[in-house]
């Protein structure tokens, strides 16, 4: 089972907003395009150090995320995190969840040439575990995300959060508001599992 980050597995895309508003320089440049001096440099530092406070601070668990990675282990699923984000960013959140003992491995952006909406980054992490499309099911968030799933060939679950309403999950198999019942979303994956692709 192959699964996004941010958004899904934990409640990161708020964290993720408010720490690039510390930066009212780069919001302008944001809204002007040109002529302002986003300082890329200072912007980074300074979007570092505040994401990481707020994830130190805030980070949670989206609900059901332990219980259900657990259960996949447990019966003998392959786990994968395939993410948009640098590895600094991961590795942070990997640590200070616990999670990173579950998943067998990690794709990070600095894995691949081509992030989301391309399918690389899925792919190899089906290269990774040894798994074919057809064998797998991705969990996502975002419009590029599913994209990217689907362009990989493998059935996508699509979960829906207050910053992605504006999102086409329409691609997806279905949709789910969060990860909470175990039991129900490991009956979703044995069905999308045994569900001819078409």
């Amino acid at each position: 089972m192959l699964f996004d980050l941010d958004g899904v597995l934990v409640n990161t895309e708020g964290l993720k907003a408010t720490a690039h508003a510390h930066y009212d320089d780069v919001i302008e440049a944001f809204i002007a395009r040109t002529g302002i001096d986003a300082q890329p440099g200072a912007y980074s530092d300074e979007f570092r150090s505040a994401y990481l406070d707020m994830v130190r601070a805030r980070l949670q668990l989206t609900p059901g995320t332990e219980d259900l990675l657990g259960t996949l282990r447990e019966r003998g699923y392959r786990l994968a995190v395939v993410s948009s984000s640098v590895r600094w960013m991961m590795d942070e959140i990997m640590a200070r969840t616990r999670l990173d003992h579950f998943f067998h491995t990690i794709v990070s952006a600095e894995d691949v040439r081509e992030e989301k909406p391309s399918p690389e980054p899925y792919l190899l992490a089906l290269e990774r575990l040894s798994l074919a499309p057809k064998d797998a099911v991705i969990f996502e968030d975002t419009q590029s995300g599913v994209t990217a799933g689907i362009r990989a060939g493998v059935k996508v679950v699509a979960l829906r959060h207050e910053y992605n309403v504006d999102h086409d999950m329409s691609g997806a198999a279905t949709a789910l508001d969060d990860l909470a019942d175990t039991e129900g979303v490991l009956a979703l994956i044995r069905s999308l599992l045994s569900t001819p692709s078409g």
